[in-house]
């Protein structure tokens, strides 16, 4: 049995006069909110609430006043903009919406969340067959003329479903059959996906230019990914020969992968684990060589996966593995400069971090306790 696989199939129950409730936040509450799903009753349901271990949505709350809508919506959950997240998190109850579509043609998206969906996260609704003005972002509770409340197909770092893998296999048929320009990306074979173009990656991820210029010297074409469309992305991930990138979320766009015969590199930028990745990997039969380049010189830092600051300082494990795949390198006196620049910017970005820590247990910490603990 394959290690991640969950044979229980996911379902999907409808509600008349089911009322959705918007997120909430609350001290000690779930990380994204409360809301969700009540039966007509006002009761909560259950299945409504999102479990994706470490972060968690949903739960009942009372309201007073609320809108009627007399029309029937799909609750998908929670929603903000953050690729990876979509990818893993909040995709769970897409599994259902293809099935629904074909007996309720004019059934709509209901998402809960302060974010609307845009730009290739709209894109990903639209290879569903969701059109734009079929999505309703509940803003205050909202009863409707009848709610369907999918379980999650997928569980972040523990297991996946057949409905979710057939999900992403519509999303990726959807991408490549359409009449679309690939010209830009039609004759990518060996693709290095870099993150130094996006804005936080400058300012927390220090060291990955040395790695993606070895991929370049080598045949590899360099693309930020943000700059492509989702189809692009999509038609890469299907066609090259080789991709190599940093973990984190862009090797989760394997997910929409069908080539069997990939060749994925994938440089670890910190210790702490990142386990979607394998279970991706497992479910489209693809295989990955993971090689550790950091290095986290100060305890706790980072202080979680997508926070940072990350050191790509190690490149002992990247060298072996050059020497293994035939890969030219170059390792000089210059390039060891370089290296010792990017960890003082690296040093400087968690001098900053633990700085604001400071200056906020400064103002939360009354000046006397300071004194006392101090000793004077």
């Amino acid at each position: 049995m394959e290690k991640y696989f969950k044979n229980n199939e996911p379902k999907v129950n409808s509600y008349d006069n089911g009322i959705i409730l918007p997120s909430k936040i609350v001290d000690n509450g779930p990380m994204w909110g409360l809301g969700g799903a009540c039966d007509s009753d006002n009761n909560f349901i259950s299945d409504s609430l999102y479990d994706g271990g470490w972060a968690t949505h949903g739960g009942y709350y009372s309201w007073k006043n609320e809108t009627y809508v007399d029309e029937d919506v799909i609750y998908i959950g929670v929603f903000f903009q953050h690729w990876g997240h979509f990818l893993i998190d909040l995709s769970t109850r897409f599994w259902c919406i293809d099935e629904i579509k074909s007996k309720c043609p004019n059934v709509k998206i209901a998402i809960v969340g302060d974010e609307y969906p845009s730009g290739n996260n709209l894109r990903l609704f639209e290879l569903l067959g969701i059109d734009e003005s079929h999505i309703v972002h509940i803003e205050k509770p909202t009863r409707f003329k009848r709610v369907f409340v999918p379980t999650q197909g997928f569980k972040s770092c523990e297991w996946y479903t057949d409905k979710h893998i057939a999900m992403f296999d519509l999303i990726t048929k959807n991408a490549l059959d359409e009449n679309i320009d690939f010209s830009r990306v039609k004759n990518l074979k060996k693709v290095y996906f870099s993150r130094r173009s996006l804005g936080k990656a400058r300012y927390s991820e220090f060291g990955e230019e040395f790695f993606e210029n070895i991929f370049v010297e080598n045949g590899f074409v360099s693309v930020a990914p943000e700059k492509l469309s989702l189809e692009e992305q999509i038609y890469i991930w299907n066609n090259a020969d080789e991709i190599a990138c940093i973990n984190g979320t862009i090797p989760l766009n394997v997910v929409f992968s069908k080539n069997k015969n990939l060749k994925l590199t994938v440089l670890n930028k910190t210790s702490i684990s990142h386990e979607n990745p394998y279970i991706l990997l497992q479910f489209r039969e693809i295989k990955a060589d993971f090689i550790d380049v950091y290095k986290e010189p100060f305890k706790n830092y980072p202080k979680s996966l997508g926070e940072g600051p990350y050191f790509l300082g190690n490149p002992k494990n990247f060298i072996e593995y050059c020497n293994k795949s035939k890969l030219k390198y170059n390792f000089s006196f210059k390039t060891k400069l370089w290296f010792i620049k990017e960890k003082i910017k690296y040093y400087i970005a968690v001098s900053k971090i633990k700085e604001k820590t400071r200056n906020v247990l400064r103002k939360l910490i009354p000046k006397a306790l300071i004194r006392k603990i101090r000793g004077y």
